[in-house]
């Protein structure tokens, strides 16, 4: 009996044992998935062969293709396609760890969503091709996935004007809001590529999500900018791709966005403005000014004219500045220099907000700046809004290159002029604003810079002083 009773635990034992193993096996096997594309021009390079608002090409899985697929308990699994074709079979990928609940409800991706961080090779080849668009498949309780594009592709073709060097793009931002989201901006790096030049031959893809975008801005290698906003809102849909093209493209300003009052920044303008005997124009460089009179290129402009002084002298058509070129008032619409529209002067009160009311150690007087072999003393410089750069107190090196790679803007001591006499060039600071002060007096109000700051200082007005121009940031 004994026996029989030992005999009859081990094979009790055995079944036992069995049966587990059995339970395990059914845990392991793995599900198979079916993934079909809805939209027949969905997973595609952009091909030449189609128009560009229909995103055509190749409209198959190919083997080796992955999708990441998840189940109600939110375990995600990466599934590779066995084969290829428009409906294939995916299952598990060799070396995942996790499983799918059998029985679940399951949803899936294909690639991933647009980044708001992009690279130019991530959308781009050397074919004019850009890469296969993000997908999802829905929520459902089969093991067959249904494949849709989840966004769409801005096209932008651009021309620029000035040198080659300009041409030379670095950065592309589109600020815009997707559907049923947030205002974002997204960002295209270029400089790590050598197709890279804004020419009409090269088109730049960002992948975005469906929704509407109004604003771009472009940086160039050598840290100036050129924003765009468009009058129609961009319309971007998934699986299609909309095609912009911009002309004239012109690196005038400098990237650094600076508060001038309560919910309002500004960008300046990368140098004083001049004019060369017929049209206005912007300094090629922070530190450039005028220091002897020549009537192609005054730099020292008046701030307006009367019936007495028509200060032909200076300006060949007698145009003078602020108040005799309507355009240089902001609810103007500002004006354009050098292919950048929009420009305007600084009102006195936006002045004093620049330098007194936002945070302390964000400007610096009495600064000599080097640039080219020449040193120019006296320069006040002015760190952009939530600047987190070197203190500007403990900043070494004055080079110019150096305070443009900070995001700094630089105020030459440029002087002031009386008719043809210059007056303490790399002494003294004078920047017009767009304030009269006394009509009567025919003064106006500037910002002058020495051994201290005075951002609403006055004088007369047919005194030749600096203009900085600056153009709104889009909100």
């Amino acid at each position: 009996m004994i026996l029989a009773a030992v005999a009859a635990m081990f094979m009790f034992a055995s079944c036992q044992k069995e049966e587990v193993m059995t339970v395990q096996d059914s845990q392991a096997d793995e599900l198979v998935f079916t993934a079909t594309i809805v939209d027949q021009t969905t997973k595609t390079t952009i091909n030449t062969d189609g128009d560009d608002t229909t995103n055509r090409g190749k409209i198959e899985w190919v083997s080796g293709d992955e999708i990441t697929i998840t189940d109600a308990d939110s375990t995600s699994v990466v599934y590779v396609a066995e084969t290829s074709g428009q409906s294939v079979s995916f299952k598990k990928k060799e070396g995942e760890t996790g499983s799918l609940a059998a029985g679940s409800t399951y949803s899936a991706t294909y690639k991933s969503a647009p980044s708001t961080e992009q690279a130019y090779s991530d959308y781009y080849s050397a074919a004019n091709q850009a890469k296969d668009l993000y997908m999802t498949a829905p929520s459902t309780s089969e093991t067959t996935l249904s494949f849709t594009a989840a966004c769409g592709l801005l096209k932008l073709n651009l021309t620029a004007l000035g040198t080659e060097s300009d041409q030379t793009i670095s950065k592309i931002e589109v600020t815009g809001t997707p559907t049923g989201g947030d205002k974002t901006t997204y960002t295209l790096t270029c400089s790590a590529v050598s197709g890279e030049s804004i020419k009409s031959a090269n088109d730049f893809y960002i992948a975005l999500p469906a929704g509407s975008y109004t604003d771009m801005v472009f940086y160039n290698k050598s840290g100036y900018v050129c924003p765009k906003s468009a009058k129609t809102a961009m319309a971007i849909a998934n699986n299609k791709i909309q095609p912009v093209t911009l002309t004239g493209i012109a690196f005038n300003l400098l990237p650094g966005k600076f508060s001038v009052a309560s919910g309002k920044q500004v960008r300046f303008s990368k140098g004083n403005l001049y004019w060369n005997g017929s049209t206005f124009h912007i300094e090629s460089s922070q530190t450039a000014y005028p220091t002897s009179w020549d009537v192609n290129h005054v730099g020292h402009l008046f701030w307006t004219k009367d019936a007495a002084n028509s200060y032909a002298a200076s300006f060949s058509d007698g145009t003078c500045i602020i108040s005799d070129v309507p355009y240089f008032a902001e609810s103007k619409g500002g004006l354009a220099v050098d292919g950048q529209s929009g420009l305007y002067a600084l009102s006195s009160g936006e002045w004093r907000y620049l330098i007194e009311s936002r945070a302390k150690g964000l400007y610096k007087y009495c600064v000599t700046v080097s640039n080219g072999g020449a040193n120019y003393t006296n320069c006040l410089i002015i760190a952009p809004d939530g600047y987190s750069g070197t203190a500007l107190s403990e900043i070494t090196d004055w080079s110019l290159s150096n305070i443009n790679s900070l995001g700094l803007v630089c105020f030459p001591a440029a002087g002031r002029r009386n008719g043809s006499w210059f007056i303490d060039p790399g002494k003294f600071g004078y920047c017009w604003s767009a304030t009269p002060y006394w009509e009567a007096e025919g003064k106006a109000h500037y910002l002058y810079f020495s051994d201290d700051v005075y951002p609403s200082n006055y004088g007369y007005r047919d005194d030749g002083r600096s203009v900085r121009l600056v153009c709104s940031v889009s909100k």
